[in-house]
Formats: structure tokens, sequence, C-alpha cells
């Protein structure tokens, strides 16, 4: 029967069919170690990597968003015991024990307390999963500045550990850029904050078919160029963790998903260079793994879609299938018109699981269809949109605080007069345009800067009389390919939203250097999933 995913380790927990060991396991320590925590070294055969791992007897490193460790222990508390000297982009991690909800940890210490509260005596399950290692550090030429790497796991004195068996579905590897490692999957804020790993339509399809899986992404990586932190060409990273460590060679896959050439296309490589460097790239992964179904993805903006449809059928195998994922993800399912949100990795996910069962008769539990609406501001195309309505002098625009001057009408929002320094918000109300589900768990706005420069965003909402702000999100000058930023909140529970607003202020916010901030915003939206990570209460 068919199963519907319920939480982190869901998949991971159905797919084990040994039974925990019983309370009895627990036994009474002797006095002599009576008061001595008992450490768990990451190289121990009790501890299950899943993922991209280099193991040393020292340590376990990942620089891949998605790895996860699983223990078995006895007792009432575990800390995870890190080494991460020489790292100075931490990343984060979801700990996950007994199946309940995920707690965020961020690795930037060397012992971190999993259980500030006593859990009961008896037998536990702990889920260690990397929701993202930065992109934006070195993460491939040693000494590593982006990674993870545990040495190993303290629990009670006198408990004990014990293997944790292997998920028992088909193994998958994915390979691919910043959308397969789940970057600005949550929101649009830089590094590990708007990313996440176990939201993306990889993680999300291999624990689908049971969570034998290793996801492997890195950001603005390609074919024709490296990626950020230091990562070579696709082609160089393939057989390698990072530089000198190869990967294990007992892991061999039944199924390669191969999701490239957004990166391609925007650096303006030729359509046809890239089309025999992936034709290259096919064979070589076919090399490496013989009998592995391959699924070749149309990259879901479409970049390079060509080459990539062409490359399959030219390199002649019956087990190398192309992937149209035309429409799979919309741009209302995006968070910056590049990278799939929660919503979007979530769809397209539903649609790789259908392909993948069609070609291989494997059989997949089900994922949940998430719902997301758009409303349009102010016409079809949008608020301040081409061919909508535009801004009227004064109208439905404030200033940040009361006794200050409201938006006069112009072109831009002139915040560097003396009554209106750089650094100080101006806010347009949205609430008479915004009609939104009651339902909706986020809301977001797409928003531009015009002309291309970095700002600083806030979303604002309000619903059954509780405030709900986005942390500040700082758009980016990069308009040459990622035009829009969504920019989301998410709120609690359901009911009618009452006041939608977004307010802007030049990025940095304390130069006095004369300038004009303007924006764009074409739209608001709602999905029916939160994100959890994209929204601060207001107090009050």
């Amino acid at each position: 029967m068919r199963r519907q995913m319920l939480s982190l380790t869901a998949a991971l927990a159905a797919a084990a069919s040994l039974a925990l060991p019983t309370a009895a396991a627990d036994a009474a320590p002797s006095p002599a170690v009576a008061d001595v925590p008992v450490v768990v070294p990451a190289s121990s055969p009790d501890v299950l990597h899943l993922g991209r791992w280099d193991r040393s007897a020292a340590a376990s490193t990942t620089v891949s968003s998605g790895s996860r460790m699983i223990l078995r222990f006895t007792g009432a508390h575990i800390a995870l015991l890190l080494d991460q000297s020489g790292i100075t982009l931490p990343p984060q991690v979801y700990a996950a024990i007994d199946g309940a909800p995920p707690v965020l940890v961020s690795a930037n210490s060397n012992r971190i307390d999993l259980t500030p509260a006593a859990l009961p005596a008896g037998a536990h399950e702990l889920v260690l999963a990397v929701k993202d290692v930065d992109e934006g550090g070195n993460r491939w030429n040693p000494p590593l500045r982006s990674a993870l790497r545990v040495t190993g796991f303290e629990i009670d004195p006198g408990a004990t550990s014990t293997p944790s068996p292997a998920p028992t579905g088909p193994r998958i590897e994915f390979l691919g850029d910043s959308i397969t490692q789940g970057v600005r999957a949550l929101n649009t804020q830089p590094g590990v904050t708007g990313s996440d790993a176990t939201k993306g339509f990889a993680w999300l399809t291999g624990n689908a078919f049971g969570g034998n899986f290793r996801q492997v992404g890195f950001g603005a990586q390609g074919l024709t160029r490296p990626g950020n932190g230091n990562v070579p060409v696709v082609s160089a990273s393939l057989t390698s963790n990072y530089r000198g460590s190869p990967i294990d060679p007992t892991y061999v896959p039944d199924a390669v998903v191969i999701n490239q050439g957004a990166n391609d296309a925007l650096a303006n490589t030729n359509p046809t260079t890239f089309r025999t460097a992936y034709e290259a790239y096919l064979r070589q992964v076919r090399a490496l793994w013989p009998n592995a179904w391959i699924f070749a993805m149309r990259p879901f903006g479409g970049h390079m879609a060509a080459s990539v449809a062409a490359a399959v059928p030219a390199v002649g195998d019956p087990r190398i299938v192309y992937v149209d994922t035309t429409g799979w993800v919309p741009r209302l399912q995006t968070t910056d018109d590049l990278h799939p949100s929660v919503v979007g990795h979530q769809n397209a996910a539903r649609r790789l699981v259908k392909v993948i069962e069609r070609r291989t008769g494997w059989q997949a539990a089900d994922i949940d269809r998430a719902r997301a609406g758009l409303l349009a501001l102010g016409g079809p195309r949008g608020f301040e949109g081409s061919g909508a309505v535009t801004w009227q002098a004064g109208q439905n625009v404030s200033a940040a605080a009361p006794g200050t001057p409201a938006y006069e009408g112009s072109t831009a929002l002139q915040v560097t007069s003396a009554a209106a320094p750089l650094g100080e918000w101006r806010t347009i109300d949205l609430t008479a345009r915004a009609h939104l589900s009651t339902k909706a768990q986020e809301i977001f706005a797409f928003v531009r800067p015009v002309p291309a420069r970095a700002l600083d965003v806030r979303l604002r909402v309000v619903r059954g009389g509780r405030v709900y702000e986005s942390a500040v999100s700082a758009l980016p000058n990069l308009a040459a390919f990622i035009p829009w930023n969504r920019v989301a909140v998410a709120v609690l529970g359901q009911g009618r939203v009452t006041d939608v607003s977004v307010s802007v202020r030049a990025a940095g916010g304390t130069s006095t250097t004369p300038g004009l901030v303007s924006f764009v915003v074409d739209d608001l939206g709602w999905t029916d999933t939160a994100t959890a990570l994209t929204s601060i209460p207001v107090p009050g």
C-alpha cells in the first residue's frame, strides 16, 4: 500500500526492519564508569552514513547538503560532537529524535546538546540531516571553510548504541546545481538561512523511494563552468566528495538523476558546446555505473532544454531517459524566478516520482500536492508591471513613522531628502488589493528593484490581530539573470488576512549619499505550506 510521507524520518524509519533495543538494554553502569559519558565515534559501525561522506578515524566530513547520519542509542541524553576548526561559514543541520519534529541546529561549536530536556528511559533513534552547507565558502579544496565535520556523539554513562539498518529501497544518486542543493528553497536570504536540502525535490523523491539516496548539488556549477566554493565543473566533481576524497565505491546507484544546464545558460555558453559536454557527461556517468537508469532532466526554467533533449538520443542508450519538466515549476512556485520554493520542490518531486515509477516499476510513497495561488494586483499582469496600473501621487504609500512625509508621487521613492534620510523605510500598503485565501500558510510578494540595485525589503502581514514580518531580505543586484525576488512570510493558523504591506529602504541604511529608491511589486500570492523559517512574529 502506498503511504504518505509524514516527517523527516518517516521514510527511513519505514525502511528499517530491525527492532529498536528494549529498555532492558539500558543496564545500570558499573560504579567505575558511572559518571563518564560514553562517546560513540563517527567511525563506529553503529553510525549509519547516508549521502556523500569522507570517513576517517578522526571524523566524518561532508560538503553536501542533504547528507544524513542515523544512530540508535539508549539513555536520556545525546550531544553532537564536531571539529569545526577552520570552518568560517558553519552549516545548519536538523536533529530529529524518535520521529519528533526536527530541531534546527547551527554547527558553530564543537559540542551541541541535542537533548536539553531529558528523554524517557529506553531506546531512541537520532536522525541528523544537513539542512545546508553554505555554497559561498570554500568547500572543495582543503582546508575547507564550508563543511560539517562530525567526530562522534556523546551519550549517558553506561548507555549503549546499536547499528541502524540501512534503507532497503533503490539507491538513487542526484547530481545537480543549487536547485538540487536546495538553495533559496525557503526564501531569498543568502547562505544557509534561505536554503534547505530537506525541502528539495531530490530529498523528497529519494525519501519517497525509501531513503537510500545521495543528494549532490553545488551552487553555480555547470558542465562548462565551475561552481561556488571552488567546486569544479561536473565532470571533475563526479567521483569526489571534495578534492582528495574519493566517493564510496560500494555505493552503486540503481538510478542517477541529473539536473544541469541552468548555470551554463546563465553564463551564455554556446548551446552546441553545451550539448557536446552533456553527451560526454552522460557517457561518463554510464561508464561509472554501467547498470543504472539515468534520468536527464530538462532544467526547470527551460535553460538548455533543446540541448539536453538532443543529447539523450544522441548517446543511444535505452536506459537513459529524457525527463521533460515543462510546466513543472511555474513562476509563482519559485522564490526568485529561478529557484523552486518549498511548494515548487514538492510538486516537482511528485512528477519526478511518477516518471521514475513508470520506467523502473519501483513503488514510491505518496507526496502531498502543495497548493499555491497568485493574486494579480491591479490587473492581469500585476501591480506596477507592464500594462498594469501605476502608482498615483500618495496612493497607498506611507512614511516609516508618523509625522514624516508620505510618498510624494515621484517616479521613485525619495529617501535621501532632509526629511527622509537614506536608511529610512518607505511602505506601500497593499491591503485593499489583497484578497488572499483563508487557508494560506505563507504570504509572498514578488519584488523587483528599479533600477537594479541592492535594497532591503520587508513584508508585513496581519492575521487575527497578530502581526508577522519577514526577516529583512536584501535584494541583490542580480537583475541580469534573476530579476525578481520573492519575499515571504509564514503566518500561523487560518483566517482572513487584514493587512499586507511591503517596505523598502536602501541596503545598508547608514550612508547619507544622495540617491533614489524605487521598487516594483508585481504580484502577491500564497501557499498552503509554510516554510517555518521565513517569519518573525512581532511582539504584541
